[in-house]
């Protein structure tokens, strides 16, 4: 298994560690952005997945999301919501895997730590579908409820099948205690 992402003109440069973009690459639209909701101190992430350009099941590979989006170190994870905007399609059942990879984009923090084969937006799944995971629900990552220790990127893959069409919106509440000793 490995971590892929959208870019195709990049590299590590094994010297500094940095990642590198050249090319397209380099003025490539965003597929995430942070909000910050300042009435009660918690912060989002939105990400945008077409599940069909994610990797094949049978690759077993992560694909990281989005390079300029992370959920950082100390971040408390609250909730994860899946809103279905396009009806996603298939020719069997995949389930869905989201979570982590740490910034130097090979050590997995929780490739489903986010959501642990998430299966609700299968076909015939109605657009505006809005489902949501907290700590304790069914499918719901390891994550979820617990205080992340390293600022990670985030990855989604499939397990079981493929997606032939879909997209969805997936936003990702935590907090941020301002205490170094929370």
């Amino acid at each position: 298994m490995s971590v892929v992402d959208l870019n195709t003109n990049e590299y590590v440069d094994v010297q500094t560690g940095l990642l590198q973009k050249f090319g397209t690459d380099q003025g490539r639209a965003g597929r995430s952005g942070e909000y910050s909701v300042l009435q009660d101190g918690r912060h989002m992430v939105a990400v945008t997945i077409d599940l069909s350009a994610l990797p094949t099941a049978a690759s077993g590979n992560e694909q990281i999301i989005d390079d300029s989006v992370t959920i950082p170190a100390g971040a408390f994870i609250e909730q994860v919501d899946v809103l279905v905007t396009k009806e996603p399609t298939t020719s069997g059942s995949p389930n869905l895997d989201l979570g982590l990879v740490d910034q130097d984009r090979t050590t997995e923090i929780d490739f489903n730590g986010l959501i642990a084969a998430g299966d609700g937006w299968e076909t015939g799944t109605d657009l505006g579908t809005l489902f949501t995971y907290v700590k304790g629900t069914i499918q719901a990552g390891a994550l979820i409820g617990t205080k992340i220790t390293n600022t990670g990127l985030i990855t989604a893959s499939p397990d079981t099948a493929d997606w032939t069409a879909g997209v969805i919106v997936v936003r990702i509440y935590f907090s941020l205690h301002p205490s170094a000793n929370y």
